[in-house]
């Protein structure tokens, strides 16, 4: 599998901001939703990038899942 231009900047974005949301990378890249899940999704695959729930912030419902990089 080959890497893109958009797997690397989703590496060094989650290097340097930490955690993120999925949101918060379509904020930060201007990608739309789905491009940035598949790269999310390449990452994840190569164990590059885990996917957690979000610590609860006293809100109910479902939490939100953040993705952060691995070393």
């Amino acid at each position: 599998m080959e890497e893109t231009d958009l797997d690397r900047q989703v590496l060094e974005m989650l290097e340097e901001h930490g955690p993120l949301t999925r949101d918060e990378m379509v904020q930060i890249l201007k990608q739309p939703r789905t491009t940035i899940y598949d790269a999310l999704k390449r990452q994840m695959v190569a164990g590059r990038v885990a996917k957690h729930p979000r610590p609860p912030n006293g809100k109910r419902g479902r939490p939100k899942m953040v993705f952060r990089r691995l070393k």
